[in-house]
């Protein structure tokens, strides 16, 4: 479900001027949380195609003025896919699965999330890029109640070359009314200003279970 809409107009220029949109629908798409049909979550878990052998299904991909794809060179596991998400000056590029677990996610319930994650070796986080990784306990779409967000990591400046397993917990928002929307994940890659700054990452095998 959505309730926000923007729009990027001559995104990077500051050229005046006046613009005029019509005719705006919104139409059906798979899954409601990204590009294609989003697959069943596997048993025991609660994200759906976190291993992205399904392609985009389920992921928002989010340029964000940097690169947001699905590899299909680069894979942790027995796939041949991954999440990958390269970063420019300025910009915070992500990928983000929105509102998934809707009527299983428990408030004030402990929950682990893993992923696997791994620099690019021709082009590793440099100059100011940082890896960060959150969790939302949402609010019924449309309701009164915010997003709660939990941090599984942020700032990470360092990121290994191989293949690493990362492993965080987070803490449900303790109301009922604080997980009525499920959960959002999103994983992105921050530049600052430095205008050599710049890196891509690989994200795979996406997990989210009760502890």
């Amino acid at each position: 479900s959505y309730s926000n809409l923007i729009l990027f107009v001559d995104g990077g220029s500051d050229t005046a001027g006046t613009f005029y949109v019509d005719d705006i629908e919104q139409v059906a798409g798979g899954g409601g949380n990204g590009g294609g049909d989003c697959p069943a979550p596997p048993a025991g878990d609660l994200i759906s195609n976190g291993d992205f052998e399904a392609g985009e299904a389920c992921w928002q991909l989010i340029n964000n003025g940097g690169l947001v794809t699905i590899s299909s060179t680069e894979s942790s596991g027995t796939g041949t896919k991954s999440g990958q998400i390269k970063t420019a000056p300025g910009k915070n590029p992500g990928i983000k699965q929105e509102r998934f677990a809707v009527g299983t996610a428990l408030p004030n319930t402990e929950y682990t999330v893993t992923f696997d994650i791994k620099a690019n070796a021709s082009t590793p986080l440099v100059d100011g890029a940082v890896f960060q990784a959150f969790v939302f306990s949402e609010g019924a779409d449309g309701g009164s109640t915010g997003a709660v967000q939990h941090v599984l990591v942020q700032g990470l400046g360092s990121v290994s070359t191989s293949w690493e397993t990362k492993t965080y917990t987070f803490t449900s928002g303790g109301a009922a009314a604080n997980v009525a929307g499920g959960f959002s994940f999103l994983a992105e890659l921050v530049c600052g200003g430095a205008g050599t700054c710049d890196g891509i990452i690989n994200i795979d095998n996406v997990s989210i279970k009760i502890k």
